[in-house]
C-alpha cells in the first residue's frame, strides 16, 4: 500500500533554533551592541524564561506575542 497523504514542513520555534545554537556555541557571541555582548548560553536561558513567563501568563503555543 502506497502512503499518499502528506505532512507540513517542521518549523522549530525560535527558542528551539537558540537551544541548538547554544548546545554547539554556547560561549559564542549570540548579539555585540558597543561594550554589551550576549552568548548563546546566555540567549537560551533568557529565552526559557521568557518562555515560561509566557505560559504562565496564559499565552498558549498559537498565541501570537510582540517583543520591543
Amino acid at each position: 500500500m502506497e502512503r499518499t497523504e502528506s505532512f507540513p514542513p517542521f518549523t522549530p520555534t525560535s527558542g528551539a533554533l537558540i537551544r541548538r545554537c547554544a548546545e554547539q556555541w554556547g560561549d559564542a557571541p549570540f548579539v555585540v551592541l558597543g561594550d554589551e555582548r550576549l552568548t548563546y548560553a546566555e540567549a537560551d536561558t533568557r529565552s526559557a524564561a521568557l518562555a515560561k513567563g509566557l505560559l504562565a501568563s496564559g499565552v498558549g503555543k498559537s498565541t501570537p506575542v510582540g517583543l520591543l
